[in-house]
């Protein structure tokens, strides 16, 4: 085999069981997890990647069926995950994705580079007093007891469908300061491609431009409508370099968010980039800074924007279609156990829904108007169902057989593909369970 999804699960699932896993799950407690137990710790992890989002008795129950072995208390279930540290998911994490990044043959970019989005979501997660604490609450005039909610910063790729990175933070937390923690992530997971990282209105700012400059990265950041308007007004085209002053009073701003860059920065006297300016479909202005070179033209630098939508469906898939914000404790390790975990499965269930794309595609000869492609819905419900099974194979041969079941369970329900028509939405009122669009999850 080439460089495939395949060999990711073979290479994820001999990390699964490595001696670097089990130190990672043990964090700082180097106690952990030492003894020999009904439940190792690869199982625990395999549990939480697994997890359908049921009761934790029904968890346990089918999990330890497939083990056929004799199934522990969701007591001792829950005591156990007290002592595994949730960075060894970010570990899996990384391992899978520098084994895609090496091989870039495989690798899908725009105009030679890997094309990032960072973008921040609100999220719900268990109302307990230690997450209050923790994560902070959604304000809200309307009602005495605000909820527990979190704020999540990822570093998502457009074209290869992948999470680099998911920071969880206290729902107050700085954007700017959760995508800096997010943009580690390059260098963490080993990646040596050329990268555009793609920026929404609320990031904008001295210290961010700044940060990607020293990081030797490409960016495209959308201007909010109103800022930066002296540098607005000096312009007399779309397509400008301009020089952004940095006074004592944008200093200021930069000390009040960030100190550390802001030591850094108060010897500079300026920052230069490169200022597009569009008219959208409504009339509207629509500007970006962007210090990519000038053979890239204004056109295409505002069209590569828009590539960031991909990140607020790969949010909507996790949160509307995994069941994401469905946390099985109360405890605020549970919240960081859960996420990261579902983050690495979103990985490898996207890596398998690609592979059988392309596949498709290569095998679609038929001359009808429309091209098939794979249910989603299907897609993520078999993959939920079967992944499991997967997982706990110990025979390689076996292991891959399953793989390929579930590739072609995968094939049999297709849509087709429709270019999409702009149109004006029209908001409905809805029941929370629709008649006709059921989650297969």
């Amino acid at each position: 085999m080439g460089a495939t999804f395949q060999n990711r699960w073979e290479e994820n699932q001999k990390n699964l069981y490595s001696k670097e896993a089990e130190e990672k799950a043990r964090g700082k407690n180097k106690k952990a997890f030492t003894r020999k137990r009904k439940m190792p710790v690869c199982d625990i992890i395999i549990s939480i990647m697994t997890s359908k989002k049921q009761t934790c008795a029904m968890e346990l129950r089918n999990f330890f069926k497939l083990k056929d072995r004799e199934e522990i208390s969701k007591q001792a279930y829950f005591k156990a995950r007290q002592n595994l540290d949730p960075a060894v998911f970010t570990y899996l994490n990384d391992n899978y994705l520098n084994d895609f990044y090496k091989h870039p043959d495989e690798v899908k970019t725009w105009k030679g580079y890997i094309v990032l989005a960072i973008d921040g979501s609100k999220v719900e997660i268990p109302n307990s007093e230690e997450n209050r604490e923790k994560y902070g609450v959604l304000r809200n005039q309307n009602e005495t007891e605000s909820p527990a909610r979190a704020m999540i910063s990822g570093l998502f790729d457009v074209f290869n469908k992948f999470f680099l990175d998911l920071q969880i933070c206290n729902i107050h937390e700085s954007e700017l300061d959760a995508a800096e923690k997010n943009l580690e992530a390059i260098k963490r997971i080993g990646i040596e491609q050329k990268a555009i990282i793609i920026f929404d209105r609320g990031y904008p700012s001295f210290e961010m431009l700044y940060y990607l400059e020293k990081l030797g990265l490409k960016y495209i950041i959308r201007l909010p409508s109103t800022g930066f308007d002296k540098e607005r007004a000096s312009v007399k085209s779309d397509d400008e370099e301009i020089t952004l002053e940095i006074n004592n009073n944008r200093l200021r701003n930069v000390k009040s968010r960030n100190s550390e860059i802001y030591k850094e920065m108060k010897n500079l006297k300026s920052i230069n980039t490169r200022l597009v300016s569009e008219n959208t479909p409504a009339g509207q202005k629509f500007s970006v800074f962007t210090n990519l070179p000038s053979e890239i033209s204004s056109e295409e630098i505002c069209d590569a924007y828009f590539f960031r939508w991909k990140i607020e469906e790969a949010y909507h898939t996790l949160k509307n279609k995994m069941k994401f914000e469905s946390v099985s404790g109360q405890a605020s390790i549970y919240v960081e156990q859960d996420f990261l975990a579902q983050i690495h499965v979103y990985n490898m269930m996207e890596d398998m829904i690609e592979f059988v794309e392309d596949e498709l595609l290569k095998s679609d000869e038929k001359k009808s108007k429309y091209h098939q492609h794979l249910n989603e819905n299907m897609a993520i419900g078999l993959f939920a169902q079967d992944f499991i099974k997967i997982l706990l194979e110990e025979n390689g041969r076996k292991r891959y057989n399953l793989m390929k079941t579930l590739e072609k369970d995968m094939q049999k329900y297709l849509l087709p593909k429709r270019l999409s028509i702009s149109q004006k939405r029209i908001f409905r009122k809805a029941n929370k369970y629709s008649a006709n669009q059921k989650n297969s999850f």
